[in-house]
């Protein structure tokens, strides 16, 4: 397995829903579960599926407590959860209506990957689940190793449609990069991410500020006593000197190796 480009043959499959009774049951994660996922050990014995039906925040972050539970050191693990994205894009709602923060589902899928060694696949088969990359920490290590979720609100056809060409070509080819990417159509905004992509969007951020505010770095290094006196070209070069560096930190702290 290429643990950093998210090229997982998944061993565990586990669906997390919150079942809306104004919802079809036919375009549901169940359906979905039923239809092909639970059916993919006939091809794979070693696979294992579960599915979990849940009412409440309760609920939910216990069922994250009950995955971590398991014999998944070393093992690919596929998350699928499908709730109600929060109007606030801060979390998910259950049935209770008690906002699941992002913050703390990711301290759950944290402890997840980690024991999995970086082998977590994470989809939020849900309204705004892109919002929960606002709140990664990269000094903490990666909650995932690969996530799918979608910035906009969306339909629960399209939702299952989606998904549900997603898990027939896993059946047949056990690979989340090639299943997702030929799943997807033009007007689907789902997308695929991994950690080593959130790192270099998090590294070219940092740069883009720093050179913003290089100029004042600038003044404040001369006012330093006895600091050579440079040209800020020179300290700019200098700067980028370091660049290297910071980068490895961040991967050092981010990635589970």
């Amino acid at each position: 397995m290429e643990s950093m480009t998210g090229h997982m043959q998944v061993n565990n499959f586990y669906f997390i829903e919150c079942i809306d009774p104004n919802e079809s049951k036919s375009t549901n994660a169940l359906a979905l579960y039923n239809d092909i996922v639970s059916k993919m050990n006939i091809f794979d014995s070693d696979i294992d599926t579960e599915y979990f039906e849940i009412e409440t925040k309760t609920d939910f972050l216990n069922r994250l407590d009950w995955i971590e539970g398991k014999d998944i050191t070393n093992k690919n693990v596929l998350i699928h959860i499908y709730l109600h994205g929060s109007k606030n894009r801060d979390g998910l709602l259950a049935n209770d209506r008690i906002l699941i923060t992002w913050q703390e589902i990711l301290e759950k899928t944290r402890s997840i990957n980690v024991k999995s060694h970086n082998k977590l696949f994470l989809i939020l088969a849900l309204c705004h689940g892109k919002h929960i990359g606002e709140k990664l920490n990269i000094k903490l290590k990666s909650p995932f190793n690969s996530l799918i979720a979608s910035n906009y609100e969306e339909y629960v056809d399209d939702i299952y449609n989606l998904f549900q060409k997603f898990y027939n070509n896993l059946v047949f080819d056990n690979n989340v990069v090639r299943a997702f990417t030929e799943a997807q159509t033009e007007k689907d905004n789902y997308f695929f991410k991994n950690t080593h992509k959130i790192i270099e969007e998090v590294f070219k951020k940092y740069v883009q500020e720093r050179e913003q505010i290089l100029p004042k770095l600038y003044q404040e290094f001369l006012q330093i006593e006895n600091a050579p006196k440079i040209s800020f070209k020179e300290y700019d070069i200098l700067n980028k000197r370091t660049l290297p560096e910071i980068l490895q930190n961040m991967e050092n702290e981010f990635f589970i190796r």
